[in-house]
C-alpha cells in the first residue's frame, strides 16, 4: 500500500518564530526588523512585552505541539511522512529544517503556513524567505531535485470556522451578559499592504495563472511576467512552489491557481453582517479593495463564525472587527481601530461586557497573550468592562483534523487526482497554492531580493507572529 502522503517525503510547518529566553529577545528583534535600520536601543525599548514573559514567546511551543498532533494523525492513517517546524525569525530557521530534511533524502516537501489569511507578510514574504533558505542550503547540498509545494490557506474552511465558533461561544457563555458584544481581533497591517493583499486586478500580469514555470524536468507553460517593480522577483517566486501533472512520474509540478478569479468579488459577496462589522474608521481608510483582500477575507470569515455563534446562543450577537499589534512609526497608516481604542468607544456607547476573539491567530502568539490577555484586559478593567478572551484554535481537534484533511487533499492533487476544494458557506472560493504572480505585493525595498534560480510564494513589520 502506498503512503497516503505520497509523493511527499517531508512536510514543513512554516511559521514566524519567537524567542525562548531573555537572551534570545534582542537577536530575535534584530531578525524581525532586519533592514529597517532600527538601533538596538530602540529595539530594547519595544521588546518589553517579551521580558514580561521571561523572554519566552509561546509560539514555538504551540507549533511543536501542532506538529506532534499532526504526526499522530499521519501515523494513524498509515503514513511514514512527518512534519517538522521551520521559522522565519528564530530557531529552527527555515534553512536549518530544510537542510536536515534534504540531507535526510527529502526531495518533495509540502509546506503548511500557520497564517490563515493572505497578505504580504503572512503569505508572499514566507515564499521569499523559503527561497532564500533554499539558496542557503544550496551552498552545502545539491537541491536540484528539491520541490516545495504548499497547502492552501485555511481561514475559510469549516474546521477553522467551527473551532472558532466553539471557542467564542464558550467565552460568551462565561461572560453571562446577553447585552454584551463580541470583538473579533486580528493583526493590523499597513494600509498599503492591506490594499495590495490578494491578486491585484490593476497589475499587468494575469491575476490567476493556471501554471507557473517549473524548475524540474517537466515542461509546462510559463506564466506571463509582470512589468511592475517586482518584475525581477516574479520568475523567482514562480519556481519554488508548483504543481501540475508531470507525464514522466505522474506527480504534480506546476502551481495550482485559485478556484476562481480572487481579484474581483462577486456582487453582494460580503453579507450585511460582514459589512456591519466594518467600523466607520475602517471605512474611512478605504482599504477593502475590489477582490478578496486581507480585510475582505476577515469580514467574510468573521461573519460566518458569528452566524454559528449566534445559532449556538439562540440570539443574534453583535460583533465588530478590531486590530492589534500595529508597529512602525506613528505617522504610518495601519488598519484600525486598535482593540484598546475600540474598547474605549464601546464603553462610551454603554457596552458593559465584551468577548475578544483572536480569529486572526491560529494559536496563542505573543500578540494574543500580551495584546489581548495583558494590554486589552488592562484597558477593559480600567473602563469597568466585563472582559473575556476567547481561546485560539490551534490545539482544537476540529482544527487539527481540518489541517490534516487539507494536507491529504494537497497530496492527492500532487498525484494528479481530481479533488474537491471545500470551503465554508458564505465565505469565498478556495485559494490555490498561490493566488497569482502579482499577489500580495508590498512595494518596499528594505528586504533583500530573493536569489535567482529559487523561489517561493509569499507580510514583517515588527511583530507578526
Amino acid at each position: 500500500m502506498s503512503d497516503p502522503l505520497a509523493p511527499y517525503d517531508a512536510l514543513l510547518l512554516v511559521s514566524y518564530g519567537g524567542p525562548e529566553g531573555p537572551d534570545d529577545v534582542l537577536p530575535f528583534m534584530r531578525n524581525a526588523t532586519k533592514g529597517a535600520g532600527i538601533p538596538d536601543e530602540r529595539l530594547l525599548e519595544v521588546s518589553g512585552h517579551y521580558q514580561r514573559f521571561d523572554g519566552v514567546s509561546p509560539i514555538n511551543a504551540c507549533n511543536r505541539q501542532l506538529c506532534e498532533d499532526l504526526n499522530e494523525r499521519f501515523a494513524a492513517a498509515g503514513s511514514q511522512v512527518r512534519i517538522s517546524l521551520g521559522n522565519r525569525n528564530w530557531h529552527p530557521y527555515f534553512a536549518e529544517t530544510l537542510a536536515e530534511q534534504i540531507g535526510g533524502g527529502a526531495r518533495r516537501i509540502l509546506t503548511l503556513f500557520t497564517t490563515a489569511y493572505t497578505s504580504y507578510s503572512g503569505c508572499r514574504q514566507y515564499r521569499e524567505n523559503l527561497a532564500a533558505a533554499l539558496e542557503e542550503v544550496a551552498a552545502e547540498q545539491d537541491i536540484s531535485e528539491v520541490v516545495l509545494d504548499r497547502v492552501r490557506p485555511f481561514a475559510n474552511t469549516d474546521g477553522f470556522i467551527e473551532a472558532n465558533a466553539e471557542q467564542i461561544f464558550a467565552a460568551w457563555e462565561d461572560l453571562g451578559d446577553k447585552d454584551g458584544r463580541v470583538v473579533l481581533v486580528t493583526h493590523s497591517i499597513p494600509l498599503s499592504m492591506a490594499r495590495a493583499s490578494g491578486p491585484q486586478p490593476s497589475m499587468d500580469a494575469p491575476a490567476t495563472p493556471a501554471l507557473v514555470d517549473s524548475p524540474r524536468h517537466c515542461s509546462s507553460p510559463s506564466a506571463t511576467s509582470t512589468t511592475s517593480s517586482f518584475q525581477s522577483r516574479e520568475s523567482e517566486l514562480s519556481q519554488t512552489f508548483h504543481s501540475s501533472l508531470c507525464e514522466e512520474d505522474g506527480t504534480s509540478d506546476v502551481a495550482i491557481a485559485p478556484a476562481a478569479d480572487m481579484s474581483v468579488r462577486e456582487e453582494n459577496a460580503l453579507s450585511p453582517a460582514a459589512l456591519s462589522a466594518l467600523l466607520p474608521i475602517t471605512r474611512e481608510q478605504n482599504c477593502l479593495g475590489e477582490g478578496w483582500t486581507y480585510l475582505a477575507q476577515h469580514l467574510a470569515v468573521g461573519a460566518a463564525i458569528m452566524a454559528k455563534v449566534s445559532e449556538k446562543a439562540g440570539m443574534e450577537i453583535p460583533f465588530d472587527l478590531a486590530f492589534c499589534s500595529r508597529s512602525g512609526p506613528p505617522q504610518a497608516k495601519w488598519l484600525e481601530p486598535d482593540i484598546n481604542d475600540h474598547l474605549v468607544d464601546l464603553a462610551d456607547r454603554g457596552v458593559r461586557s465584551v468577548v475578544a476573539a483572536p480569529i486572526g491567530f491560529l494559536s496563542d502568539h505573543m500578540e494574543v497573550v500580551f495584546d489581548l490577555d495583558t494590554g486589552a484586559r488592562e484597558t477593559a478593567e480600567a473602563l469597568g468592562l466585563n472582559y473575556r478572551r476567547a481561546g485560539t484554535v490551534g490545539d482544537s481537534a476540529l482544527m487539527v483534523d481540518q489541517l490534516t484533511e487539507l494536507i491529504f487533499e494537497r497530496a492527492a492533487q500532487a498525484r494528479g487526482e481530481q479533488v474537491d476544494l471545500p470551503v465554508a458557506a458564505d465565505t469565498y472560493p478556495a485559494w490555490g497554492e498561490n493566488c497569482g504572480v502579482n499577489c500580495c505585493q508590498y512595494p518596499r525595498t528594505r528586504h533583500r531580493p530573493t536569489p535567482n534560480k529559487l523561489s517561493t510564494h509569499n507580510p514583517i513589520t515588527t511583530t507578526k507572529e
